[in-house]
């Protein structure tokens, strides 16, 4: 019973995922990005590209 305090619902995550991925494609192709996998990879290797991205800028 302890471990189900910090699992999702097995429902819950592939709707999350999804959520992510058509984020990431909303804000990617706008941008010129035609290569959804390879831009997304660049950006796991080097988070801080995705900053700009977000409008998330730390001064």
């Amino acid at each position: 019973m302890v471990g189900r305090l910090h699992s999702a619902h097995p429902g819950t995550a592939p709707r999350a995922m999804a959520v992510f991925h058509n984020l990431a494609i909303g804000v990617l192709q706008p941008l010129g990005a035609d290569n959804i996998p390879k831009t997304t990879q660049s950006i796991h290797d080097n988070p801080e590209r995705a900053l700009p991205l977000l409008v998330i800028i730390n001064d």
